[in-house]
C-alpha cells in the first residue's frame, strides 16, 4: 500500500504522507433466529451493521502510518499522535453512526446488509448448515 500526500506546503519544506487500511464492520456479532416454519420454507431474514462509521475509524486510525517530512528530515508520527487523533474521532462515531442511519433508512438505502436463509438444521450440535 502507497502513501499519499496528506499536506503539501513546498515553499516551507513540509509535506505529511499516510497510509491507512480499513474495513466496515459490525464490532460485534448479529444473532438471527430462524423458526422451523423459516427455515422450510427457506424465509431470508435481512441483517445489516449498525456501527460502520465506529468501525471505519477505529481501523483507520489503528492501521493508520503517517510520515512528516520538514526539509531533508523525514519523521515518522510517535504513535502518540495516532493515540490523540484516536482519542479525539473514536467517541463521535456513535452519533454519527445514528445519524448516517436514520438518513439512509429514510432514503431505504441499506449500508452492508446481508439477506441470510437457514437451510437446514442438525441436532446433534450446534451448527449452522449452509
Amino acid at each position: 500500500m502507497q502513501s499519499t500526500n496528506i499536506v503539501s506546503a513546498p515553499l516551507l519544506g513540509i509535506s505529511v504522507s499516510g497510509k491507512a487500511q480499513a474495513q466496515m464492520t459490525n464490532m460485534s456479532a448479529t444473532s438471527v433466529n430462524f423458526s422451523w416454519n423459516e427455515i422450510a420454507s427457506g424465509t431470508p431474514k435481512t441483517v445489516k451493521t449498525a456501527d460502520f462509521t465506529q468501525s471505519l475509524v477505529s481501523g483507520l486510525v489503528n492501521n493508520l502510518s503517517l510520515t512528516a517530512n520538514v526539509g531533508p528530515l523525514s519523521l515518522l508520527a510517535p504513535s502518540a499522535v495516532n493515540a490523540a487523533v484516536k482519542a479525539a474521532l473514536v467517541p463521535l462515531t456513535p452519533a454519527l453512526d445514528a445519524l448516517v442511519n436514520d438518513i439512509l433508512n429514510s432514503l431505504g438505502v441499506g449500508l452492508g446488509e446481508a439477506d441470510v436463509c437457514a437451510s437446514g438444521v442438525r441436532c446433534d450440535g450446534a451448527a449452522f448448515v449452509n
